[in-house]
């Protein structure tokens, strides 16, 4: 799914993001599913797993293997420290990224 609720009103959003979780619950272990979201609180919601992309070209700056998902909600608690630290690790990836200009951006764990 790429940007799936990116034109829509916050509380729209929030309940989608929840109809989604609901549907992976459901279906169990059985569904993969790929979602494309510059959300990052979305990510972090309804992700187990995040790649955190750079531009100019494109490539992963990092596999985050996120400590906020818990697999018997198929989600990540919202209001848990947990979550909290999820977001504030990706914004941190992304922003050092974008301060370095995208061009020069290196992958997590490489030398700059």
């Amino acid at each position: 799914m790429d940007e799936p609720f990116g034109a829509l009103d916050p509380v729209n959003r929030a309940l989608l993001q929840e109809l989604v979780r609901n549907l992976h619950r459901d279906a169990g272990k059985r569904r993969t599913v790929i979602f494309v979201t510059h959300d990052i609180g979305e990510a972090a919601f309804l992700a187990s797993d995040i790649l955190l992309l750079g531009a100019g070209p494109s490539r992963l700056l990092e596999h985050y293997a996120n400590p906020a998902w818990r697999s018997s909600e198929q989600c990540a608690d919202r209001d848990s420290p947990e979550f909290v630290e999820s977001v504030y690790h990706i914004h941190n990836v992304l922003r050092q990224c974008a301060a370095h200009n995208a061009a020069s951006c290196e992958p997590a764990g490489s030398a700059t």
